[in-house]
């Protein structure tokens, strides 16, 4: 098990890039993060893997924040996270508390889904996906900007795009992402189904895709992280299992986003 909370810990961070005239990483030692100074928003400027003590926790936190300078950012506590008190550190210094994710594993990879045959999933270039970031950022909620539902197109290495088709419509209803993590893991990246598609299975048909095309790779275990009041209740009932979870603190932000 420590295995695969060390690599879970390592998730989002370990798989995004900086990425060209858009975003590049900030040096501050103890943390892994990225920032961009063109798009302000709390799921571009992130950062997280904090491997810090007690001694030098508030140090690192005041230079995380000039890092910033003022930029909206997000910062997520991993099971593996240090110090143990980086929560009180963080509310200390002004950041707030925003949501939890949930990590989570699957092992069966032939698990049943049920999934709704009057939708196509189709793969995608990050190009193609990018045409429909208007419609990603309102489906995802959140306050996520097409801005930077772009961003995550591009920002994730050894990464599958999908969009979810009605077989009436060429407009797509839903999309998701699934990252090559190493020969054994996948990671099931951010998904999102048009408000009016809700409750029709396009969730469970997008996650069933990426299931197949694992297997396909000669993947034999799947991870996600899923939000725990959204998408983690419907993943427990696809039969992944809870390891550990990640708690999303925001900075430079104020109590909405």
């Amino acid at each position: 098990m420590s295995d695969i909370i060390e690599v879970m810990d390592e998730l989002p961070m370990g798989i995004m890039q900086a990425v060209h005239g858009v975003s590049y990483r900030i040096e501050v030692p103890g943390v892994i993060g990225f920032r961009s100074d063109d798009i302000a928003s709390p799921f571009v400027n992130v950062l997280g893997q904090t491997r810090a003590s007690n001694e030098n926790i508030d140090e690192i936190i005041d230079q995380v924040l000039k890092s910033f300078n003022g930029n909206p950012f997000s910062w997520l506590i991993g099971p593996l996270s240090t110090p143990t008190n980086l929560r009180f550190k963080l509310e200390s210094k002004g950041l707030i508390y925003y949501n939890r994710m949930i990590g989570m594993v699957l092992d069966d990879l032939n698990v049943s889904v049920s999934i709704n045959s009057e939708i196509d999933i189709v793969q995608v270039s990050t190009e193609e996906a990018a045409e429909y970031s208007q419609i990603f950022a309102s489906s995802f909620g959140m306050g996520m900007s097409p801005e930077a539902i772009q961003f995550t197109f591009i920002s994730s290495r050894n990464t599958r795009i999908y969009l979810a088709f009605s077989k009436q419509s060429d407009i797509p209803i839903g999309f998701a992402s699934m990252t090559y993590i190493s020969s054994e893991y996948v990671l099931l990246g951010g998904s999102a189904v048009s408000e009016a598609w809700r409750g029709n299975r396009v969730y469970k048909t997008l996650v069933k895709r990426r299931l197949n095309d694992a297997k396909l790779l000669g993947r034999t275990k799947v991870l996600i992280q899923a939000f725990e009041d959204t998408s983690a209740p419907i993943c427990k009932k696809l039969g992944f299992h809870q390891i550990c979870d990640f708690d999303i603190y925001l900075g430079n932000v104020s109590n909405q986003v």
